[in-house]
């Protein structure tokens, strides 16, 4: 079949992936998934929604007309001809470019496809050079199966095209493409100006020969009507092409075209991207003080804003879009009850990337407030270019301010300083710069809080404090922190001076210069740059908290550097080479919750760290380090420790305990008791393989053998002299939810364990050959269900972080060891800390290694921690620190999220006092025995306080289907019959590839899930078929359209596997970081061995190395399903960004959804492997008295305490 290529407008990326039309079929995808299109849209009609494309991107960029675009006033149309009436050379212009059909022969020639890059840096796409009128698609790079989704030899088709995403009518693929007259493009791009153009290669200049159909070459076309003009911009020579940095991808088709990306001819090719928004000679006034947005993007930041007088035009600074909004009053500065309209111009940043990414503070955005109602135009959406007429100010005036990426308030002068910093002004930007400095009060210093807000403004609590200002070495002089001081020292900055600013009133002051890469914690302040006048203060005091009495560790540690790692895999890669950077005759300490020897597909093979380097198991890996001089050694986690010998005080002491330990480590505990091959049954686990345990009674060597996941590769390394192992102290007697012994449940006297607490760190310490010192912590151990990456493909997707520390930080971590070793009688340890430190300066990084340790209760038995006598709490009294002085957001990711009462108080308090979120990622349902209970009260507080600020919600993997190796045909299916819109039950057949119920189902594109078979089969031979009956999505849920199928439709099994969370993390205002081992519950905060790290960068906000941030948007970026490069770009404003981030598609490819996205579903259907891997297995094992069980078993065993808990409560339940 003839290969054909789909014509697009002028301007834009030629189409070089050739498609052969094919018959829709179904395919077997060779990694055993499958990607389907949204229900309730024309099979291929969203390509870019399917291969997970930023829906956000697509809606902030209008979308480009396909052919040449005239001005008409100050508002593009794209309503006219390609060319002037007569066309260039007095000859008609033709309206519509025509397809070329190029032999297979000569399509390698065509040039690489472009791979996936939609990021800003390093990766960029590469141009792909062709004719005009060819509409060219970014395809993108299939990190899955690690090849482009797209041959590169074009004539050959991809192996994807016949998958369901791709399958459809032409029609549909034409509207998918924009191939059709008057179409929108996909990818709209802009051209870069004529000055830094790169011509086409020879191949495509405009009289080089062309391929046709046919034997031999086209002849060359001439000058005039139909002639084929080469295609502009298409390389700049730095490897940018059409794109260049921009984030850009297919417009909303239902937005009017207004504007092509690209610059137009008659601004002419030295047009600068900022243009000057007000004429010389218009008189401004500085409005003090600042002033709330009232709507919009940056509504309720304050701003500084500039008072436009009546008659005065406003023009658009760079070329953009509009958004409006309204009000009847609480808008206009100085007027609240006034009404009021507000627009905002965001710039297109395609236009020319690098001169925006010289702007400090990220992309600047245009806010204009005029007095009363405006007229209709501009409207939203409506894009103008820069120059053109936005507004006139009407008799009551207008305002102008703009905002900047990093929301900090900027005064007047300092965004126009900003702004100019691109080096891409007009000529009259430079006056525009002189007119605000001649302003009152123009360079006046000002002091900003953590977030980039004025200290004191009017109306809001007032902060006591006190900055200390010099200017060029002079006297200090004192400024104190007055009711309404809008952060105006009143100390005046010439442009040729240097203010120095000390945070006088802190304790231990951070100040940062807010837009630039410099700080200071604590000395004598920091020096700001020549002419600077803007300082952002912080005192790390009130964020981090005070060691316990006895502990050794110091509070902080300055200088030093923290680089968050997202999953195992990438971890594990990194840790392999610092460890082998050890060799030779260096240091290796590894402490760990569990060491796994045996791989998940099969417990008596090595797994690897590194994928294909079977080198790198970790048996090998520890006498490789040896035999080069290293001195490793290792601190092992002892889960069991039993006073007796048999299990025998009651009968369901055992099962009770096997659920226990099941829950601590699930996805090992489904490789044990998983009996579905093909993963079909929901919630993954089959009664039937609990006959192990129903049959016989839960003997101590069977739940050894089950929960103490370290002793194969303990007994495999048999060396004590490396590897020990380290029970924990804490005892039932140190809990005081727990009456003195002897202790019960369900009556029954509990005397064969005394002992449930763990060591739950997870920490490495390496001294490399070269002399240089690292460690790594936080929750991803030594075992084989963590490796995963961004995109979650693994056999049991599991989501984690950990840190990797270099600079002082590291001895506080090495002291941790050292402390624990000596305490189970290993000493001394692989690396003293006394002979390590002092370590020097790697980063600027305030980093604070803080440990959660027991107290022994007053009476007990048990002795104090020699190396914390009074226990540790550390981490919970930080982390409830900075909860308190969040403004912006609050984002956690948990394992449990079964929080105890005063970690909940402190949220609900924060909810009142004004923070904009609460975010909270966490699997679909809560480990812990129990836990779902605590868990669902504790939302439902919160939800009370939050309101519409609480976006709680739990990662979904793509679904999957069999694995082809173990049942090749199963769940491969056909409707027998038409299944009406609003059926419950449908016919499936053949009967051998009908899985049993309940699983879930793609009929067609509409997903459903199989619950219950109804009757047996009907009718016989191959016209046999079974009724099943089907749960349907409900708008509110998994939003899946229900729609009519005829018979004969495919019905594909799948599973949809949630993504294990067992990330602990919280970040606050892009200023705090903690990353660790603790869960949020009472074991991780006052009870189990715990190690954490909590960070806040010494420059704030203007730290380019921001690991708050970085992991934030990379965060963000993985829930997406979008790359970790443009989330850095796209989620670089968390507030703005998160409407995208918690409405993006489960089908568009993200992740993270609602956690009632499946909503209510039958009671016998079990959607998650959490807490039926806890709960579900006491229900199964002991019956109705699992719920007679639950006040002694969740304060004893599941979720213990000590008397280091202010608010003890028996619990599960909040209140």
């Amino acid at each position: 079949m003839r290969a054909r290529a789909v014509p697009g407008g002028r301007g834009h990326l030629p189409h070089l992936g050739f498609r052969r039309e094919r018959r829709p079929h179904t395919s077997r995808r060779h990694a055993g998934e499958h990607r389907l299109p949204e229900p309730g849209r024309p099979r291929g009609s969203d390509r870019d929604a399917e291969l997970g494309h930023s829906a956000a991107a697509r809606e902030q960029v209008p979308p480009a007309p396909r052919r040449r675009v005239e001005r008409s006033g100050d508002v593009l149309r794209a309503d006219q001809r390609r060319h002037p009436p007569g066309g260039r050379g007095g000859r008609p212009a033709r309206a519509e470019a025509r397809p070329v059909h190029v032999p297979r022969s000569r399509r390698r020639r065509a040039g690489p496809c472009l791979r996936r890059n939609w990021d800003l840096a390093p990766h960029r796409p590469r141009p792909v050079h062709g004719r005009r009128g060819h509409a060219a698609e970014a395809r993108p790079h299939d990190d899955r199966h690690g090849r482009d989704a797209h041959c590169r030899d074009h004539g050959r088709r991809s192996r994807h095209e016949g998958s369901p995403a791709f399958r459809g009518d032409r029609a549909a693929r034409q509207r998918s493409t924009g191939a059709r007259r008057g179409g929108v493009p996909s990818h709209p791009q802009p051209a870069r100006p004529l000055s830094e153009r790169r011509p086409p290669p020879a191949a495509l200049r405009r009289n080089a020969p062309r391929p046709r159909h046919g034997k031999g070459p086209r002849r060359p076309r001439r000058h005039g009507r139909g002639r084929r003009h080469p295609r502009r911009g298409a390389h700049d020579g730095r490897g940018e092409g059409l794109l260049g940095h921009a984030v850009v991808l297919r417009a909303d088709p239902r937005r009017p075209a207004v504007l092509p990306l690209r610059p137009l001819r008659d601004g002419g090719a030295g047009m600068s991207t900022f243009a000057t928004p007000v004429v010389h000679g218009t008189a401004l006034t500085r409005v003090t003080p600042s002033s709330p947005v009232p709507d919009l993007r940056f509504k309720a930041d304050r701003l500084m804003w500039i008072g436009v007088p009546a008659a005065a035009t406003i023009s658009a600074f760079a070329t953009g879009a509009i958004a409006r909004a309204q009000g009847a009053s609480d808008g206009i500065p100085g007027n609240s009850g006034a009404a009021w309209t507000l627009f905002q111009l965001s710039p297109l940043p395609q236009m020319n990337p690098a001169a925006f990414k010289l702007v400090p503070g990220g992309l600047p955005v245009q806010l204009v407030l005029v007095e009363g109602t405006a007229g209709p135009t501009p409207a939203a959406d409506d894009c103008l270019v820069a120059g053109s007429a936005l507004t006139t100010a009407p008799a009551g005036g207008a305002f102008l301010a703009f905002g900047f990426q990093d929301r900090l308030c900027r005064d007047p002068l300092t965004w126009a300083e900003a702004i100019a910093a691109s080096g891409d002004c007009d000529a009259s930007w430079a006056q525009f710069v002189t007119d605000l400095a001649a302003l009152p009060n123009a360079r006046n210093l000002r002091v900003l809080d953590h977030l980039g807000a004025p200290v004191n403004p009017p109306g809001a609590t007032p902060v006591a404090g006190s900055v200390a200002v010099s200017i060029d070495g002079g006297a200090a002089t004192n400024v104190a922190f007055g009711n309404g001081l809008d952060g105006d020292t009143g100390k005046t900055v010439a442009s040729t001076s240097r203010a120095t600013v000390s945070f006088a009133s802190a304790a231990h002051p951070i100040v940062a210069s807010g837009d630039a890469d410099t700080g200071a914690f604590e000395g004598g302040g920091l020096q700001l740059a020549v002419g600077g006048r803007m300082a952002q203060l912080l005192d790390a005091d009130v964020w981090l908290a005070t060691p316990d009495n006895g502990v050794q560790v110091n509070r902080w540690n300055a200088g030093s550097f923290l680089d968050p790692i997202q999953e195992g895999t990438p971890y594990f890669g990194r840790l392999v080479d610092d460890l082998r950077a050890a060799k030779p005759n260096g240091k290796a300490e590894l402490a760990g919750w569990a060491f796994v020897k045996g791989s998940q597909a099969d417990p008596t093979i090595d797994w690897p760290l590194v994928p294909g380097d079977p080198q790198s198991t970790l048996l090998n890996l520890v006498h490789d380090l040896s035999d080069n001089g290293v001195q490793v050694q290792m601190l092992v986690n002892q889960f069991l420790r039993f006073d007796s010998p048999t299990l025998d005080d009651f009968p369901e002491l055992g099962p009770i305990l096997f659920a226990l330990y099941a829950s601590l480590s699930p996805l090992q505990a489904l490789l044990k008791i998983q009996t579905d091959p093909a993963g079909y049954v929901i919630g993954m686990l089959a009664i039937a393989a609990l006959e192990i345990v129903l049959a016989s009674s839960a003997t101590l060597d069977g739940i050894k053998g089950f929960a103490e996941y370290s002793k194969p590769f303990m007994d495999a390394l048999n060396d004590p002299t490396i590897a020990t192992w380290t029970p924990y102290d804490a005892a039932f007697s140190d809990n005081p939810l727990v009456t003195p012994p002897p202790f019960k449940i369900l009556g029954h006297t509990i005397d064969d364990i005394s002992h449930l607490g763990v060591y739950h760190q997870k920490y490495v310490n390496i001294h490399r050959a070269d002399g240089n010192y690292v460690s790594y912590l936080g929750g991803i151990d030594i075992n084989s269900d963590r490796p995963d990456t961004t995109i979650h493909r693994a056999l049991h997707p599991f989501h984690d972080v950990q840190a990797r520390i270099t600079g002082p930080a590291v001895i506080d971590v090495i002291r941790s060891f050292k402390e624990r070793a000596k305490h189970h009688g290993v000493d001394p340890p692989a690396i003293d800390p006394g002979s390590a430190g002092p370590i020097g300066s790697t980063g600027s990084h305030l980093v604070q290694i803080a440990r959660t340790y027991f107290k022994p209760r007053p009476g007990s038995a048990t002795a104090a921690l020699d190396f914390a006598p009074n226990g540790e709490t550390t981490p919970v009294r930080s982390i409830k620190n900075a909860i308190g002085q969040a403004r912006d957001y609050i984002y956690i990711e948990d394992q449990y999220f079964t929080p105890p009462d005063d970690y909940v108080q402190a949220l609900i308090a924060a909810a009142g006092s004004g923070v904009r979120a609460l975010i909270v990622t966490m699997p679909y349902q809560t480990d812990q025995p129990f836990g779902g209970r605590r868990r669902a009260d504790v939302l439902n507080a919160l939800q009370t306080a939050w309101g519409d600020r609480l976006y709680a919600g739990t990662p979904l993997r793509r679904f999957l289907h069999e694995t082809p190796a173990l049942t090749t045909n199963l769940g491969r299916m056909r409707l027998a019959n038409t299944l009406i819109a609003g059926a419950a039950q449908c016919d499936l057949s053949p009967l051998a590839h009908i899985p049993p119920p309940p699983f879930w189902a793609f009929i067609g594109g509409e997903l459903a899930l199989a619950h219950a078979p109804v009757g047996g089969p009907s009718g016989t031979g191959s016209s046999a078929f079974q009724t099943v009956e089907i749960v349907r999505a409900a708008p509110s849920t998994w939003g899946a359209t229900p729609v009519e199928h005829p018979a004969g439709t495919p019905v594909l099994a799948v599973q949809i596997p949630g993504i294990y969370v067992h990330a602990k993390v919280m970040i606050v205002d892009d200023t705090f970081l903690f990353v660790g081992s603790s869960n949020i519950n009472r074991r991780g905060l006052y009870h189990d061995g715990e190690m954490n790290s909590f960070t806040i960068p010494q420059h704030l906000r203007g730290d380019p190395a921001n690991p708050a941030r970085i992991l934030r948007a990379r965060l963000m970026a993985e829930h997406a399903g979008i790359s970790a490069e443009m989330g850095q770009a796209l989620f670089a404003d968390p507030i703005a960004a998160l409407h995208y981030f918690v409405s993006r598609s489960w089908y568009q490819g993200a992740p993270r959804q609602p956690l009632g996205f499946f909503g209510p579903m039958p009671t016998d259907v079990n959607l998650g492997t959490s807490d039926t891997i806890g709960g579900w297995l006491l229900h199964v094992l002991i019956g109705s008295l699992e719920q007679a069980a639950e006040p002694d078993a969740w304060p004893l065993l599941v979720d213990p305490t000590t008397s280091l808990d202010p608010s003890p409560a028996k619990g599960p339940h909040y209140p």
